[in-house]
């Protein structure tokens, strides 16, 4: 099953999966760095909170 179109575009029904999995990676702690809002057809990327959660450079 493919969940990418020819342009490399996720399919509709794969959207919803697809954002709450890099839900889960980037709401570390209950913080909201990336949410659905407006009854989940927005998808909000808080900008600030996610540089906070994952600055530059602290990686070895």
């Amino acid at each position: 099953m493919e969940t990418c179109d020819e342009r490399g575009r996720i399919r509709r029904p794969y959207i919803r999966t697809f954002l709450q999995r890099r839900m889960t990676l980037l709401n570390i702690d209950g913080y909201p760095v990336l949410q659905l809002i407006e009854s989940g057809r927005t998808v909000q990327l808080d900008r600030e909170l996610l540089r906070q959660q994952f600055p530059e450079g602290d990686a070895p």
